[in-house]
């Protein structure tokens, strides 16, 4: 018994003290604590509590203003607003900054009762008044005359009701500046009144013509009561967006000015309704800005009337016409903003999420899809434009009844709502181009071939990107057909590396030109898989190249032949199929560029100086012979005399002088300029060194770009066939002779 009487009394002790703190709290609350005058001694106002400012007025004799809180936010940041002369939201960081002048306020000194002079220190008549309204305490700081010293500073009396330590201070010159702040700093600079997000429609008048938009489920935004409520492209209205950001004012002006500015040259008009039911704003651009002509004059009329001069360059996204804001790709989701897609064409069913770092699908079977190919085909879904199609005949499009639905899910972190997009896909065409239809709008898009692929319920996701993995030493011969040259090369007897070319008979093989294309073609891999089926538009019919191959691994008793097509140009390199299978992939463009290249030797070219006795190079206005000397070479008589150094660049250049490749075997076309050659260069060689011939000359003749490189055609004596050299090595050649 005695325990509960004990509980019972702790418990109302306890309580009792509560009660008593609750009462202390609330009994000190506004007021001034010791060791809040303690730490602010210094302080020219000792006591400042941010959030208990209430009002802020500045009384001046040309007109002050008056600023008021009016909530704070889910931030705990406090809203403002000026309240006179004006009705204006005030710019939130100014206002923080005004607030922190005033808590750090420091003085120079406080002056005794005894040397206070109030009439004489101008405090009859002040040149402004600050009026701080902090709970209790209401903060009222006049300014009065200068003061002696230090040079700038002035008396500033602290007075009011409730405040704690009153008195006449000397304060300095830049607190003077910071405390006389004036109204147009307090002002927002933002013309527009309101987020585009709080708005529900946005009209548009002037410059570009008439546009209507209104709000779109998903975020997005339509055009409404005309162009046919199509969708407006979402990156074209960001650009739009980001012109009412900047709509910001330079200098704030006279609004009846700015008014008589507009009257003449009204350039847009810009009405904003809000979702809220809050007042519209109106904001009108134009005319010249009196004291700044290359700057423009924006009015706002509604709400809180304003005006002020504005960066003329607004102009360029306010100005875009109804087409360029037309929206012509099948989807408003961006890529990232997509969780999972779902194609079905009858009974095919493609699907797959996003899951961690990558994709998994989910039909027609469940597997892991790699994060580049699944990333790879959403950019194609959703960032391919199409061309929109007025008046469009569903039936005959094959889009009533649609061939297959496309529908692209986002789960929105706000809401945990899923937002779907929608679209119809109707019959291919015999180009490969296809129709789809909007559910959003509508509207009817064709689509080119490519980006019609990306809309079919295919396996490509799932496909090993692996076509080939030989060792180097199982290739065993090749086979090329491409720009009319037909090329066979067979391995060699000497050496498990070495090719030789049987077909055109005649040629030696260039061994790195060949190993290159081994190496590639052993372990080939698609950049990504294009379709399941070749449907006829990816170019077989004229193919770039059809590449064969004989592979002999050490377990294979017989070498087997492979075999690939290689088709059009697709975005990233090149289409191309197996010939045994329908399936086509794409490949790279130096893959092929490889397997159109002609294989044959490039060495005819590259000179070694240690091997030649006499180098002779002529231009249709010179001729230079050099002539071995020992280890080095010197002039041949009676010719233009070259510098060391030039005849040194002729020597070093020449054994570096590789072709890119040959263009074609035979006699070279007129176009290649060998009747009238930029260069001929003659070798001799030193005896033994011939290689079964003491001379040697190759021509360089005219200019020319190969595979985006500039380049000049050659020719050699020792082979029929023109090659392509890189315009730098000529150079150098030509630069060291004489003009």
């Amino acid at each position: 018994m005695k325990i509960v009487v004990r509980v019972r009394a702790m418990n109302l002790t306890i309580g009792a003290v509560a009660i008593a703190l609750v009462i202390s709290v609330l009994a000190t609350a506004g007021k001034v604590t010791t060791s809040e005058r303690r730490e602010r001694e210094l302080d020219l106002l000792s006591a400042f509590r941010q959030s208990d400012i209430t009002r802020l007025r500045i009384e001046r004799k040309l007109g002050g203003f008056v600023i008021e809180r009016e909530s704070v936010d889910d931030g705990g940041i406090a809203e403002w607003r000026i309240t006179s002369p004006i009705q204006e939201e005030v710019e939130v960081f100014s206002m923080e900054r005004y607030l922190g002048t005033l808590e750090f306020a420091g003085f120079e000194r406080v002056l005794k009762p005894e040397a206070i002079h109030r009439k004489e220190m101008g405090f009859d008549d002040p040149r402004w008044v600050v009026h701080v309204d902090m709970g209790d305490i209401r903060y009222r700081l006049r300014l009065g005359k200068d003061a002696v010293s230090p040079a700038g500073s002035a008396y500033l009396e602290v007075a009011g009701e409730n405040v704690p330590r009153k008195g006449i201070y000397i304060i300095k010159s830049s607190l003077i500046r910071e405390l006389d702040a004036p109204l147009d700093i307090f002002r927002s600079r933002s013309l527009m009144p309101y987020l585009s997000t709080s708005l529900s429609e946005i009209h548009l008048d002037g410059d570009g013509g008439e546009r209507r938009f209104r709000r779109a489920e998903g975020g997005g935004w339509r055009f409404d009561g005309m162009a046919a409520d199509v969708n407006v492209d979402r990156d074209a209205l960001d650009r739009m967006l980001l012109q009412f950001a900047r709509t910001k004012a330079e200098t704030f002006i006279d609004i009846v000015a700015a008014k008589k500015a507009l009257a003449g040259d009204l350039k847009i008009k810009i009405t904003l309704v809000p979702k809220d039911g809050s007042p519209r704003g109106t904001v009108s651009v134009g005319g010249r800005c009196p004291d700044e002509p290359s700057a423009l004059v924006a009015v706002r009329s509604e709400p809180d009337p304003v005006a002020a001069c504005v960066p003329a360059s607004i102009m360029f996204g306010l100005g875009m016409s109804v087409v360029s804001l037309k929206d012509y790709s099948p989807f408003y989701l961006r890529t990232d903003e997509v969780e999972s897609i779902t194609i079905k064409a009858g009974k095919k069913v493609l699907d797959f999420a996003r899951k961690e770092h990558g994709y998994t699908l989910r039909a027609p079977e469940v597997a892991e899809v790699d994060a580049a190919a699944g990333d790879r085909r959403l950019n194609t879904l959703t960032g391919s434009l199409g061309e929109l199609i007025e008046d469009a005949d569903l039936v005959q499009l094959g889009l009533q009844p649609a061939q297959a639905t496309v529908v692209l899910t986002r789960v929105t972190d706000q809401e945990k709502k899923a937002f779907t997009e929608t679209i119809t896909v109707g019959t291919p065409a015999t180009d490969g181009s296809v129709h789809i239809q909007r559910k959003s709008d509508g509207a009817v898009l064709k689509m080119a071939p490519e980006a019609a692929r990306a809309l079919r319920a295919d396996s490509s996701l799932v496909r090993e990107l692996g076509i080939f993995d030989f060792g180097r030493e199982d290739i065993r011969a090749l086979e090329l057909q491409a720009r009319g040259n037909h090329q066979v090369l067979t391995r060699g007897e000497s050496s498990a590396d070495q090719f030789v070319m049987t077909e055109p008979a005649g040629y030696p093989a260039d061994h790195v030109l060949v190993l290159d294309l081994v190496n590639r073609l052993r372990k080939l891999r698609a950049t990504r898989w294009a379709a399941d089926e070749d449907d006829g538009t990816f170019g077989f019919d004229t193919p770039a190249a059809v590449v064969r191959f004989s592979a002999q691994p050490s377990v294979q008793k017989d070498p087997k032949w492979h075999e690939f097509v290689v088709g059009a140009r697709a975005s990233d390199g090149y289409f191309a199929k197996e010939s045994k299978s329908s399936a086509v992939f794409v490949i790279s463009r130096r893959l092929v560029m490889a397997t159109r290249a002609l294989l044959i030797n490039r060495d005819h070219f590259m000179i070694s100086k240690n091997l030649a006795a006499k180098i002779r190079l002529s231009t249709p206005s010179a001729t230079v012979q050099l002539i071995r000397q020992g280890k080095g070479f010197i002039q041949g008589p009676g010719q233009p005399r070259l510098f060391r150094s030039q005849i040194e660049e002729i020597i070093e250049t020449l054994p570096y002088l590789l072709p890119r490749g040959a263009v074609h075997l035979g006699a070279p076309t007129p176009a290649e300029g060998f009747e009238q050659p930029l260069l001929l260069v003659d070798i001799e060689a030193l005896p033994g060194h011939g290689g079964g011939s003491k001379a040697r000359r190759f021509r360089i003749g005219n200019g020319d770009s190969y595979n985006f490189e500039a380049i000049y055609y050659a020719r050699t004596s020792d082979i029929d066939a023109t090659f392509v050299l890189p315009r730098q090595q000529v150079r150098r050649l030509l630069d060291a002779l004489p003009e």
